[in-house]
């Protein structure tokens, strides 16, 4: 065999070995990634089902308040205000809606003219008429990030009387997603509500921006099965 040829078939070799090993380092790397991804959201998982059961116990506490349900407007904001300031490092707001939707009282004053009647926690709490656990959205009256629940209260003819909403400020989200540095690097956690918005990792305040660069989804699932229509979504970075 001639030496140009041997050094042909080297060159070959050589390219072929090479791709192998990129090929099985691509595959331990995506192995990783998806394990990573899976401790991740059983982590976020688990997390809202522990601040959601306790925000349900906040707002039936919060219904049992002197003046909290039976106040008239501008006197409704005054309970909401005291226990949103003894709460203030969990929740970002509490609002008092009536049967029909409308906003009526926030911990600042009476609010008009805002309706909830389109968000998922309204629809749900109206169809099962107990505690849910809504989305993760951008609130109306804060401006924030939140986890929105409710829970309904009624009159004594098993009419509604009054719907309680939180938002749960999500520090113990950022919390989770900042402990991403114990997992692969590569990795981009995003929550997805049910109107497709995405909520990137929630530490800036500031909805994300679909597209930007270029990954992989690798791992999507729901939230809370069964409670919320939100998903948690992985990226792998590319």
């Amino acid at each position: 065999m001639k030496k140009k040829e041997i050094y042909s078939l080297v060159a070959v070799l050589v390219a072929v070995a090479a791709f192998v090993a990129f090929a099985y380092g691509l595959k331990v790397k995506t192995s990783t990634a998806q394990k990573d991804a899976s401790q991740i959201y059983a982590l976020i998982r688990d997390r809202v089902a522990t601040v959601a059961e306790q925000a349900k116990d906040t707002l039936k506490q919060l219904g049992d308040e002197e003046h909290t349900l039976s106040a008239k407007n501008d006197d409704c904001a005054i309970p909401l205000a005291a226990y949103l300031n003894e709460k203030k490092e969990v929740f970002d707001v509490f609002l008092r809606v009536k049967p029909n939707g409308e906003l009526d009282c926030t911990p600042k004053s009476a609010v008009s003219g805002v309706s909830f009647s389109e968000r998922i926690y309204y629809k749900k709490v109206i169809e099962q008429k107990d505690f849910v656990i809504g989305e993760f959205l951008v609130g109306k009256v804060s401006g924030l990030p939140v986890l929105a629940v409710a829970q309904p209260f009624f009159e004594e003819d098993g009419a509604l009387k009054y719907i309680l909403v939180a938002g749960l400020k999500t520090k113990w989200l950022e919390a989770i997603l900042a402990e991403n540095n114990k997992f692969d690097e590569t990795l981009i956690v995003e929550i997805q509500d049910a109107s497709g918005t995405l909520l990137s990792y929630f530490a800036t305040g500031h909805l994300a921006n679909p597209g930007e660069g270029r990954r992989v989804e690798i791992a999507r699932h729901k939230l809370f099965p069964g409670a919320s229509d939100a998903e948690v979504v992985i990226f792998q970075k590319t």
